[in-house]
């Protein structure tokens, strides 16, 4: 009995030991496991702050015409007349994300808008010298540009795609640019039908306060350049990333 009891507190210390061992090993897997992702993050931290650029800036729009340079305002015209009587300079600041690849230009469908007044020509110019520049532009009444939205639906009853629609007019002609789109807000599947791209590009991202990670996401985009061709052959964009300016020169035709 004696020796049973010897042997069973063997066993059991025997056990005992076996389970201390492996939840040591746990716990040094788990070590090891936080340990590595830390060092990923950080390595990632570093190379995003260190090695990676941003493909993406948000700026605001400038003309460039005849040798001026206009700085567009989210006032009205009206607005803006009353700031310069009182000496005061109107309203700007940047509110379009612009992204850049391979020197050409590209932005989000939402954000057109403005864009295509300045190069359909519907805008005001408000002469007021400045430091930098000549003066100030803001948009008319006038449209450009029509953005419209319908339901689709797909195989599924309760599903549907919203497909957007933008038609661009020109004021020197009758043809029409459309962009298409559509978009399935509950799977997020979106798909390019007209005049668009799906593309990569690196952007910051801040998960918290105090934190930034540059990583590399999928926006449906229109190219800029392709739209000022629809306008005019004498059409150009510059992007200025330190005065987070994006230049839209319209040269006369010859």
């Amino acid at each position: 009995m004696t020796v049973n009891s010897m042997g069973g507190l063997g066993v059991l210390s025997h056990t005992f030991h076996e389970i201390k061992v492996v939840n040591m090993g746990s716990s040094l897997a788990s070590r090891v496991l936080v340990i590595s992702i830390i060092v990923a993050l950080g390595i990632c931290f570093l190379f995003s702050k260190i090695m990676v650029k941003e493909d993406a800036v948000v700026v605001n729009l400038a003309l460039k015409e005849e040798g001026k340079v206009y700085v567009f305002s989210f006032s009205s015209a009206k607005g803006v007349k009353q700031q310069i009587l009182k000496n005061s300079s109107p309203s700007v600041g940047p509110f379009i994300q612009v992204f850049e690849e391979d020197e050409l230009h590209y932005v989000q469908p939402k954000d057109i808008k403005e864009i295509v007044n300045i190069l359909c020509g519907n805008y005001r110019i408000h002469e007021y010298p400045e430091q930098r520049f000549d003066g100030y532009i803001t948009t008319t009444q006038m449209k450009c540009l029509n953005h419209f939205v319908r339901n689709e639906n797909t195989s599924k009853i309760v599903e549907q795609m919203k497909v957007h629609e933008m038609s661009l007019s020109s004021p020197v002609s009758d043809s029409l640019r459309v962009v298409r789109w559509s978009s399935n807000y509950l799977s997020g599947e979106t798909q390019i039908l007209e005049n668009c791209q799906k593309k990569q590009f690196r952007v910051a991202e801040n998960p918290h306060p105090g934190e930034t990670f540059v990583c590399s996401k999928e926006f449906i985009v229109v190219n800029l350049e392709e739209m000022g061709s629809f306008y005019s052959q004498k059409v150009s964009f510059e992007l200025d990333k330190k005065n987070q300016l994006l230049y839209i020169e319209k040269r006369s035709v010859e």
